[in-house]
């Protein structure tokens, strides 16, 4: 992962299992709290750095266009058997 960004923010509350935050200057976040640290409370600031996964990404790529080819394979075998009906 070579380029980031990173940004501060501030957590106003947790609701249901989400911690809700302020993005600096302006803006809001929702994280589920199973991410955060377990010793987080409101007022708490953090520093939040995000980055591509590009193996990830390439990962992702390559399973959706399998899945993709498969469908397409069994609707051409299903137009198939239509015609041969």
């Amino acid at each position: 992962m070579s380029d980031t960004s990173s940004f501060h923010a501030v957590l106003d509350r947790i609701e249901e299992e989400v911690g809700i935050f302020s993005i600096e200057p302006t803006g809001k976040i929702e994280i589920p709290v199973e991410y955060l640290p377990s010793e987080i409370e409101e007022g708490c600031r953090l520093f939040i750095q995000v980055a591509i996964d590009a193996e990830g990404t390439q990962y992702l790529e390559e399973e959706s266009g399998k899945a993709i080819e498969e469908v397409e394979e069994s609707t051409e075998a299903y137009e198939y058997m239509d015609d041969v009906a």
